[in-house]
């Protein structure tokens, strides 16, 4: 399965190549062509670089790669509709290149879900999948605000790329070789390993680095921040699994990835609260999310089921925020808040309610059940499950906190969010202590 799709993929960077020399150069997402080609095109050939090891255990894992791929293939077809609906909307032209773009991405994505243990396949796939955004980002709708989006996407994902390149560096220095399962247990391997983590966590925006990741969001329209929300994270989510499922960290480094991502989602949950800008409120809930399965990737036993399941359960509540956000919307987005929703359409407000819900967790939606398996492994697997249970519950709550403002605010005349009564905000605080000790001690006991 894996060589034939490694064969797809040089049949497509090769058909691209030989077709760029007929396509009109007074575009520059062209350029993209022959970049994101010969990328692919130099991942495929180091693939194949002593693939005994990572052929072997791919093998068991054939139905779940399977169910992946589908997945990912959806959510780029998907994707490819909302940028036509809102490009019909606005009452734009989108070029054809960048349907073409949104197909690779979804290529380099499709190959880390289905698995590598090559640290250089890795770093290029990483790199074919951020130049992709890159220009997809300064593309898509021509608009000027976006090319100093792109810049900063730039500047950012080239601090991880370089960061990658350092930890890859190490470990061959140290064990001569770049096959995950080949590192050696030392100092200078945890180090590097400490420092390819991060080097991802920079590229999908894991807390600390989800800021600029807000202000990214806050720049893009609705369906090329949906676009760079879901296939770029998802890529990031199954390159952390296929990572630490072949590598062993110690006791002292997981504790401190631990804590690390015990902190991004408690910070994370409250600088959200104060939040007023949808986009800025995405980028945050996303942080939380991937911070959440960071925490169970650290756990000693993993699931690839559990990890694709949580990763449904965060794409579909995207997918349906995105399609509620681009018909709500005008052609003026930098401007659209919570407010901008509450006065628009009524049933697609509550598709957006919906999707939030789902997002943080709160029962009976999607999320809360994917939220609740991993709190589930994280009892059963983790030392300091205790502190983890706290910061997803906590995580929930907070999240619930502020999202409980928008019925409020629906149910009232005054559809100012500013303007709501004291006696209001006392309830909603009342409500969220309740329910923090509620559900705490349903997750112990369950």
């Amino acid at each position: 399965m894996i060589i034939s799709f490694d064969i797809i993929l040089l049949f497509i960077s090769a058909l691209t190549l030989a077709v760029y020399p007929f396509i009109s150069k007074n575009r520059v997402e062209n350029l993209s062509f022959v970049t994101s080609s010969l990328i692919l095109l130099i991942g495929i050939f180091v693939n194949f670089y002593n693939p005994t090891t990572f052929y072997t255990k791919i093998a068991s894992f054939h139905i779940a790669t399977s169910n992946i791929s589908a997945m990912i293939y959806a959510v780029g077809i998907i994707s490819m509709i909302f940028v036509y609906i809102e490009g019909k909307k606005i009452q734009r032209n989108i070029p054809y290149e960048i349907y073409t773009l949104i197909s690779f991405l979804t290529l380099g994505t499709i190959k880390i879900a289905s698995g590598t243990v090559n640290l250089m396949m890795l770093y290029l796939i990483f790199e074919f999948i951020s130049i992709t955004s890159v220009i997809l980002i300064a593309g898509m709708f021509g608009e000027k605000i976006t090319s100093c989006t792109a810049l900063k996407y730039i500047i950012s994902s080239s601090l991880g790329s370089i960061i990658m390149l350092i930890s890859i560096a190490m470990f061959y220095l140290q064990t001569g070789d770049i096959m995950l399962p080949k590192m050696a247990d030392t100092k200078i391997s945890e180090i590097g390993f400490l420092m390819l983590l991060m080097s991802i966590f920079i590229k999908i925006g894991i807390t600390p680095f989800h800021i600029v990741f807000c202000d990214i969001y806050s720049s893009l329209r609705f369906s090329a921040l949906n676009v760079i929300n879901t296939l770029p994270k998802i890529a990031g989510i199954f390159g952390l699994y296929w990572i630490f499922s072949y590598t062993k960290i110690s006791l002292k480094l997981s504790t401190i990835l631990l804590f690390f991502s015990i902190f991004g989602i408690i910070f994370t949950s409250f600088r959200a609260i104060r939040q007023v800008c949808v986009k800025r409120i995405i980028a945050h809930s996303g942080a939380v999310n991937l911070g959440i399965i960071l925490t169970y990737l650290l756990c000693s036993k993993i699931s690839i089921y559990i990890v694709t399941y949580f990763t449904i359960s965060y794409i579909v509540a995207n997918l349906l925020l995105s399609i509620s956000l681009i018909l709500l919307s005008d052609k003026n987005q930098n401007s659209f808040t919570i407010t901008s929703i509450i006065s628009g359409n009524k049933f697609l407000y509550l598709c957006f309610l919906v999707s939030i819900l789902s997002l943080i967790g709160i029962p009976p939606m999607l999320g809360f059940f994917a939220k609740l398996q991993i709190i589930k492994e994280v009892i059963i697997y983790q030392n300091y499950w205790y502190i983890t249970v706290f910061a997803i519950v906590l995580s929930s709550i907070l999240g619930s906190y502020y999202y409980l403002k928008l019925p409020v605010a629906f149910s009232t005349k005054n559809q100012n969010l500013d303007k709501t009564e004291k006696l209001e905000e006392f309830h909603i605080i009342l409500i969220t202590i309740l329910a923090l000790f509620i559900s705490t001690g349903f997750v112990l006991f369950i």
